[in-house]
């Protein structure tokens, strides 16, 4: 995550709040657990298998959904690139 940015959990969801650009970004328990383990240093390929083990979805659409979030994230300024 990236150095100004502010994480807040209330009941099971994160919200993200960039002090510089003041951008703020809601994540549901899915998106939680996403960034939970990116800073654990989970790769995509771990993310997919890990939430394939706890959600019933295809894997295609879970690829497809990790990298929009993520995509999303990055875009705001409240992730930085690996």
């Amino acid at each position: 995550m990236s150095k100004d940015v502010l994480r807040q959990e209330i009941d099971g969801e994160t919200v993200l709040l960039d002090m510089k650009s003041e951008n703020y970004f809601g994540l549901n328990d899915v998106g939680s657990h996403v960034l939970e383990m990116l800073q654990d240093g989970s790769n995509l390929d771990s993310l997919v298998s890990h939430l394939l083990s706890i959600y019933e979805i295809g894997k295609q659409q879970l690829e497809i959904d990790i990298t929009e979030l993520l995509q999303q994230l990055l875009d705001a300024g409240l992730i930085s690139p690996s």
